[in-house]
């Protein structure tokens, strides 16, 4: 068994942390904070990209410690 030192290194760094991203009508671009291989853990900042005819509230959402993403990130 870890240490929980290690146990909580891995939980805020590695695993998934906030829902995962589903867009209509646009596209997302992700950056995590490591070069994480999942695109939803804490701190990970992502760009909306929305098609011609839509706009969101944001232009870029991140993944809070609350397990949440900042804001809305719809495409209407």
């Amino acid at each position: 068994m870890l240490p929980v030192k290690t146990q909580w290194s891995f939980l805020l760094s590695g695993t998934p942390w906030c829902a995962p991203i589903k867009l209509k009508h646009g596209d997302v671009s992700c950056h995590t904070p490591r070069g994480e291989h999942y695109r939803n853990v804490m701190g990970t900042r992502c760009k909306i990209h929305c098609k011609k005819g839509y706009e969101s509230q944001n232009s870029e959402v991140v993944c809070m410690a609350s397990r949440h993403w900042s804001s809305n990130y719809a495409c209407r």
